[in-house]
Protein backbone atom coordinates (compact mmCIF):
# COMPACT_ATOMS: atom_id res chain seq x y z
CA UNK A 1 0.00 0.00 0.00
CA UNK A 2 1.30 3.46 -0.91
CA UNK A 3 1.65 5.86 1.98
CA UNK A 4 2.53 9.51 2.33
CA UNK A 5 5.86 10.04 4.06
CA UNK A 6 6.79 12.93 6.33
CA UNK A 7 10.01 14.40 7.62
CA UNK A 8 10.00 11.79 10.39
CA UNK A 9 10.77 9.29 7.59
CA UNK A 10 13.97 11.03 6.46
CA UNK A 11 16.20 8.47 8.17
CA UNK A 12 14.50 5.62 6.28
CA UNK A 13 14.59 7.52 3.00
CA UNK A 14 18.31 8.22 3.46
CA UNK A 15 18.90 4.51 4.05
CA UNK A 16 16.98 3.64 0.88
CA UNK A 17 18.97 6.25 -1.05
CA UNK A 18 22.28 4.91 0.26
CA UNK A 19 21.35 1.27 -0.42
CA UNK A 20 20.58 2.10 -4.04
CA UNK A 21 23.62 4.36 -4.44
CA UNK A 22 21.66 7.58 -4.89
CA UNK A 23 23.23 10.71 -3.47
CA UNK A 24 20.43 12.37 -1.50
CA UNK A 25 21.48 14.11 1.71
CA UNK A 26 19.42 14.97 4.75
CA UNK A 27 19.39 18.62 3.63
CA UNK A 28 18.11 17.54 0.18
CA UNK A 29 15.24 15.65 1.78
CA UNK A 30 14.28 18.56 4.05
CA UNK A 31 14.13 20.75 0.93
CA UNK A 32 11.97 18.21 -0.90
CA UNK A 33 9.55 17.96 2.04
CA UNK A 34 9.34 21.74 2.30
CA UNK A 35 8.23 22.02 -1.33
CA UNK A 36 6.46 18.77 -2.20
CA UNK A 37 5.03 15.42 -1.20
CA UNK A 38 6.84 12.11 -0.86
CA UNK A 39 5.12 8.74 -1.26
CA UNK A 40 6.24 5.15 -1.15
CA UNK A 41 5.96 1.62 0.18
CA UNK A 42 7.12 -0.08 3.37
CA UNK A 43 7.79 -3.76 3.85
CA UNK A 44 6.34 -5.92 6.64
CA UNK A 45 9.14 -4.73 8.97
CA UNK A 46 8.27 -1.06 8.38
CA UNK A 47 11.37 -0.39 6.26
CA UNK A 48 10.92 2.01 3.34
CA UNK A 49 11.41 0.05 0.10
CA UNK A 50 10.28 2.61 -2.48
CA UNK A 51 9.86 6.34 -2.87
CA UNK A 52 8.75 9.09 -5.20
CA UNK A 53 8.53 12.86 -4.74
CA UNK A 54 6.07 15.24 -6.42
CA UNK A 55 6.75 18.96 -6.39
CA UNK A 56 3.97 21.16 -7.77
CA UNK A 57 4.61 24.67 -9.02
CA UNK A 58 2.20 27.59 -9.26
CA UNK A 59 2.56 27.72 -13.04
CA UNK A 60 0.53 24.49 -13.32
CA UNK A 61 3.52 22.21 -13.71
CA UNK A 62 4.98 19.53 -11.47
CA UNK A 63 8.27 17.73 -11.16
CA UNK A 64 8.46 14.05 -10.29
CA UNK A 65 11.68 12.76 -8.78
CA UNK A 66 13.30 10.54 -6.19
CA UNK A 67 11.86 7.42 -7.85
CA UNK A 68 13.71 4.68 -6.00
CA UNK A 69 12.82 1.01 -5.46
CA UNK A 70 15.03 -1.18 -3.30
CA UNK A 71 16.74 -3.80 -5.45
CA UNK A 72 15.18 -6.79 -3.69
CA UNK A 73 11.67 -5.31 -4.25
CA UNK A 74 11.99 -4.60 -7.97
CA UNK A 75 9.90 -6.34 -10.64
CA UNK A 76 6.86 -6.33 -8.33
CA UNK A 77 5.12 -3.32 -9.88
CA UNK A 78 5.95 -0.87 -7.09
CA UNK A 79 7.42 1.80 -9.39
CA UNK A 80 4.40 1.56 -11.71
CA UNK A 81 2.06 1.97 -8.73
CA UNK A 82 4.02 5.03 -7.61
CA UNK A 83 3.88 6.63 -11.05
CA UNK A 84 0.13 5.98 -11.31
CA UNK A 85 -0.35 7.49 -7.85
CA UNK A 86 1.67 10.60 -8.77
CA UNK A 87 -0.38 11.22 -11.88
CA UNK A 88 -3.61 10.75 -9.90
CA UNK A 89 -2.68 13.33 -7.24
CA UNK A 90 -1.90 15.94 -9.90
CA UNK A 91 -4.72 17.80 -11.57
CA UNK A 92 -5.28 16.84 -15.23
CA UNK A 93 -4.35 20.38 -16.33
CA UNK A 94 -0.86 20.08 -14.88
CA UNK A 95 2.19 19.27 -16.97
CA UNK A 96 4.42 16.73 -15.23
CA UNK A 97 8.16 16.57 -15.85
CA UNK A 98 10.93 14.27 -14.71
CA UNK A 99 14.51 13.39 -15.46
CA UNK A 100 14.82 9.70 -16.30
CA UNK A 101 17.74 7.35 -15.96
CA UNK A 102 18.11 4.76 -18.68
CA UNK A 103 16.92 2.16 -16.15
CA UNK A 104 13.64 4.04 -15.61
CA UNK A 105 12.97 5.06 -19.21
CA UNK A 106 10.59 2.16 -19.95
CA UNK A 107 8.59 2.83 -16.77
CA UNK A 108 8.10 6.49 -17.67
CA UNK A 109 7.20 5.76 -21.29
CA UNK A 110 4.63 3.23 -20.07
CA UNK A 111 3.18 5.96 -17.82
CA UNK A 112 2.79 8.23 -20.89
CA UNK A 113 5.91 10.41 -20.65
CA UNK A 114 7.75 11.39 -23.80
CA UNK A 115 11.41 12.36 -24.20
CA UNK A 116 11.79 16.06 -24.98
CA UNK A 117 15.50 16.60 -24.24
CA UNK A 118 18.54 15.08 -22.56
CA UNK A 119 20.53 16.03 -19.45
CA UNK A 120 24.07 14.97 -18.60
CA UNK A 121 25.43 14.60 -15.10
CA UNK A 122 29.14 14.88 -14.47
CA UNK A 123 30.65 13.74 -11.20
CA UNK A 124 34.14 14.56 -9.99
CA UNK A 125 36.04 12.85 -7.21
CA UNK A 126 37.28 16.25 -6.02
CA UNK A 127 36.41 19.89 -6.43
CA UNK A 128 38.70 22.87 -6.07
CA UNK A 129 36.67 26.07 -5.98
CA UNK A 130 38.13 29.06 -7.76
CA UNK A 131 36.74 32.48 -8.41
CA UNK A 132 36.58 33.93 -11.88
CA UNK A 133 35.37 37.28 -13.10
CA UNK A 134 32.47 37.55 -15.51
CA UNK A 135 30.99 40.93 -16.52
CA UNK A 136 32.47 42.60 -13.46
CA UNK A 137 31.23 39.99 -10.98
CA UNK A 138 33.13 37.24 -9.23
CA UNK A 139 31.69 33.78 -8.85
Amino acid sequence: MIETFSEKDIKGLLLLSQLEKWDYSEADLHTIFSSGDVFGHRNENGDIVSSVAVISYKNQSAFIGMVIVRKDYRKQGLAGQLMKHCLQVLSPEMNAYLIATKEGKHLYQTAGFKTVDYVSKYISSEYTPRAFKVSGFYT
